[in-house]
């Protein structure tokens, strides 16, 4: 197209007929502009590790299948964590207690490590500079480097020290201690324990809300969940469920807390804003682990004897699909 002059004075725009590989060009451009939102979405991926088949089911979350299977990783997998960068993942192997070491981009194991006497656990401090490993053995936390070369420094807690979260601004850490049936909070620059928060008894699954001021506590034999005062270290709130709990998740939006509940097969969706339960939602059998999508919007479950992983849509509170994936799933992660 172009301008030209008209003889009253003003300015016309004349169309030429182009060449039709223009005019392809132009529409296959048109089209990549329409297209462009959903197809440059990034996947993200989920590690899920099989305890009895001995390998790591990856799932795409977008098309929520399994897109490979890593084989060998050790004996018995069970919890997994990724770096901060995402380019390798720690797997606790149950009956050989060592970490099984994956380079997260080839997809492959390529060591072991030694971390303490029984690991049960582990987490990364949010700016991925060390790593927190539980030992039951010993009941302990040991802080790492981020490649689990070099042991900082030692942290007694309770007996049984199952699972650890950080504040955002990672100097908080609390772990929660099984049989003793507490939460430690630990400081995590001087590396000492600030406080013990007795939660009932059989401390498991922790989650903290979007704004940080209520720690949530699975407690699993008193069948209960502790809602706890961040500042004042003070349960708030005890909640009752009518099974054992396992882990427990705070919806992105803080609004809701999922709960685990293994022997009646069931979620249990609690009000974050009343403390009391609102639905439940069937689950294969055995449900364990609960991982939240914020980008998806959904919930992921480990189903450990029905061998899939639930999804939720955490708009509906319902299960939306189910993955099939090796024997007795348990430990999951996404990939950052």
């Amino acid at each position: 197209w172009s301008t030209e002059p008209t003889h009253q004075g003003g300015w016309r725009v004349r169309v030429r007929k182009g060449p039709k590989w223009l005019l392809l060009l132009v529409s296959l451009w048109a089209i990549v502009l329409l297209i462009t939102p959903w197809t440059l979405a990034e996947a993200a991926t989920l590690y899920v590790t099989n305890g009895h088949s001995g390998t790591i089911s990856v799932i795409d979350t977008a098309s929520r299948k399994v897109v490979k299977t890593i084989p060998n990783v050790g004996a018995r997998p069970n919890r997994v964590a990724f770096t901060r960068d995402g380019q390798r993942a720690y797997v606790v192997d149950d009956e050989a207690l060592v970490l099984i070491v994956i380079d997260a981009v080839r997809q492959e194991v390529i060591g072991t490590i030694r971390a303490g006497r029984r690991p049960y656990n582990l987490a990364f401090t949010p700016d991925g500079k060390s790593c927190y490993v539980v030992d039951w053995w010993d009941s302990e936390v040991l802080i790492f480097d981020a490649e689990l070369k070099r042991l900082e420094a030692t942290i007694k807690v309770g007996t049984w020290p199952a699972h650890t979260i950080f504040s955002r601004n990672g100097r908080i850490a609390y772990v929660s201690n099984e049989t003793t049936g507490d939460v430690s909070v630990v400081d995590t620059e001087a590396q000492k324990v600030l406080a013990t928060i007795p939660s009932g008894g059989y401390a498991m699954g922790l989650s903290l809300s979007p704004d940080e001021k209520h720690l949530y506590v699975g407690n699993g034999e008193p069948r209960t969940v502790s809602k706890v005062d961040t500042k004042t270290h003070q349960i708030v709130a005890t909640i009752p469920l009518m099974d054992v709990t396992h882990d427990v998740a705070v919806t992105p939006d803080g609004k809701h807390l999922y709960v685990s509940l293994r022997n009646l097969n069931k979620i249990a969706v609690i009000s974050t804003a009343e403390d009391r339960l609102v639905v439940t939602i069937p689950q294969g059998r055995k449900p364990d682990l609960i991982v939240m999508d914020p980008v998806e919007n959904v919930a992921y479950v480990t189903n450990r004897h029905s061998g899939t992983v639930s999804v939720i849509d955490l708009r509906t509170h319902t299960v939306t699909g189910k993955i099939a994936v090796g024997a007795n799933p348990h430990g999951m992660a996404l990939q950052p």
